[in-house]
């Protein structure tokens, strides 16, 4: 069993499924023709580095083709938003080299069967002076053989750069949403941080407690300026600054409606973080009474 024979691909589309089992499927007819050529060159002293060098060839570029495979199926199980991006790769590309592979091994299967025929002809008289022509014919058809096998290899090498260019644009993909992510968490640091001390300077004349909706136990600080604006210490309002299900619940509460959020008028203002979660540090307010 291959390692691309071992590799679980259960995870792809039926389409990619599809050419993959199509592929083993002709390197399994390929095994066989290779064990008749195998055969020859057993028996034939004469050609068998030919056909060594060439089978060898041929495994050579299995090879390359199967761990590529191997590589996009495991990039698509770490890469699952990439899926079918890759899933693509697989099921598109390999169906040429599967036609072009199925070409050649039909050829094989013929060539080798003319060389069988080739070598019958030899007979112990011939051994001594007619054996090289022999030879040289059944080198001839080899040598076609190799120029398929060549031509094999070079659609293999494309699949295998297309391949790897997919393969780097996802992680290249993958690389400037991290390093993007981190500037940006940087940038808001920066602004939050830089707007701490305006924020500090600011009246406010009403405080609220208001309740995660997501978060049991924990509270955020809603918060009424005397510009008439609200503003609350949830990440939401931080970072993006829009009126958030907080301050909409503060305002149905002074507006006696229902809220499905449960709010505490407060009697200090508390200091609140860059992750939205309040310090401890109590800072009194104007009381709108006064």
């Amino acid at each position: 069993m291959t390692n691309l024979q071992a590799t679980d691909i259960s995870v792809l589309s039926p389409e990619a499924q599809k050419t993959i089992k199509d592929w083993l499927s002709i390197q399994e007819e390929l095994e066989v023709v290779k064990e008749m050529y195998n055969e020859l060159a057993k028996n034939e002293e004469a050609i068998r580095p030919h056909i060594m060098e060439m089978l060898k060839m041929i495994n050579n570029h299995m090879i390359k083709v199967d761990n590529k495979i191997i590589e996009i199926v495991q990039k698509i199980n770490t890469r699952p938003k990439y899926k079918e991006l890759l899933e693509a790769v697989l099921a598109k590309v390999p169906v040429d080299l599967a036609k072009q592979l199925r070409v050649l091994v039909e050829d094989l299967k013929e060539k080798q069967k003319t060389i069988q025929e080739t070598i019958a002809v030899k007979t112990v008289e011939s051994i001594q002076e007619g054996f090289k022509d022999i030879v040289n014919k059944v080198l001839k058809i080899l040598q076609s053989i190799w120029d398929k096998i060549k031509n094999f290899g070079n659609s293999v090498s494309r699949f295998i750069n297309y391949a790897d260019s997919i393969l780097n644009t996802t992680e290249s993909i993958n690389v400037n949403i991290n390093t993007n992510a981190k500037r940006i968490k940087q940038i808001l640091r920066e602004s939050f941080l830089s707007s701490k001390k305006l924020e500090e300077a600011k009246e406010y004349i009403r405080k609220w407690l208001v309740s995660s909706r997501t978060t049991s136990g924990k509270k955020y600080v809603v918060s009424l300026t005397k510009d008439g604006e609200y503003e609350c210490s949830c990440p939401a309002w931080i970072y993006r600054r829009r009126e958030c299900p907080h301050i909409q619940a503060v305002k149905k509460y002074e507006a006696k409606q229902p809220t499905d959020l449960e709010v505490t008028p407060a009697d200090m203002w508390l200091k609140t973080g860059i992750s939205g979660t309040t310090l401890t540090e109590p800072l009194k307010y104007k009381n709108q009474n006064k």
